[in-house]
């Protein structure tokens, strides 16, 4: 994976904080992905499973709309700057 794309979870990672959600949506707009308000939502709840299913973040209660934070090891993520590419080979 590009150095890009290490950088735009980067991003979303940062955009989070570990004690209180945003909903997806406002994630999308903090970090500036897609064209459309709707277009930028749905890559961004995409990129957000992904993060989800390396442990870097999850939902914050069962509620709708889901509100996301970012876990400690997400934080440790941004503070160590692990490269994703390596989180990406891990992903299903």
């Amino acid at each position: 994976m590009s150095g890009r794309a290490d950088e735009h979870y980067r991003r979303i990672l940062a955009a989070l904080k570990e004690d209180g959600g945003f909903d997806t949506g406002h994630v999308a707009s903090r970090v500036g992905a897609g064209s459309s308000k709707r277009r930028r939502s749905q890559l961004m709840r995409v990129d957000l499973l992904r993060l989800q299913a390396l442990g870097w973040v999850r939902p914050m209660d069962d509620q709708k709309p889901i509100c996301w934070v970012r876990t400690s090891a997400g934080t440790m993520a941004i503070e160590q700057q692990i490269g994703c590419s390596m989180a990406e080979e891990s992903a299903p």
